[in-house]
């Protein structure tokens, strides 16, 4: 079995993805195991993750221990898009924006204050798009929202997300696990 495939379901009319399986998914195939859907920076698509290093960060930390299994979408989401998050509630327990591009600052942190979810930002240092996630992470807070902001040595490039994949998969398995 493929750890990693691509699907191309353009005549389903859903858009290509790519879908993760752990380890452990041939020997226990009948689990249930929680969904992780991992969105790409615009202008990549559905391989962009995989290429980052998404695939061995995860074999890693779930061989070690340090997260449960998991399965991880990759959709492409075309070259520019966003997130409606009317229905986050209903759909997502967490949310994380690493390296976001922010327009709306207000609304999305009031649309985010009321979907009631676990939230992660982080941004490089050089990151030319730093300004918008700390906007947000002040917005946030302003609002009372509690959530992660980190920012971190780096700039917006690959090898700053694959650094730190290894922080983006524990929040996630946290939020699955019912940790902070």
């Amino acid at each position: 079995m493929q750890r990693i495939a691509s699907v191309n379901a353009a005549y389903g009319n859903n858009g290509d993805y790519s879908v993760y399986l752990p380890p452990c998914y041939d020997t226990r195939p009948a689990l249930r195991y929680p969904v992780l859907v991992l969105l790409h920076g615009a202008g990549h698509d559905e391989q962009y993750w995989p290429q980052v290093g998404i695939v061995g960060a995860a074999d890693a930390q779930i061989r070690s221990g340090a997260i449960h299994p998991m399965i991880v979408v990759l959709p492409d989401g075309g070259p520019i898009f966003h997130s409606d998050l009317a229905d986050a509630p209903a759909q997502f327990g967490s949310v994380g924006g690493h390296s976001p591009t922010v327009g709306g600052v207000d609304q999305l942190a009031s649309a985010l204050d009321r979907a009631e979810v676990r939230i992660y930002l982080d941004v490089g240092d050089q990151d030319p798009l730093r300004a918008g996630a700390e906007a947000l992470a002040g917005a946030l807070t302003d609002l009372g929202v509690h959530r992660e902001f980190h920012v971190a040595p780096g700039t917006h490039d690959e090898s700053y997300w694959s650094t730190h994949l290894p922080e983006y998969l524990a929040f996630y398995d946290a939020g699955f696990t019912g940790g902070s």
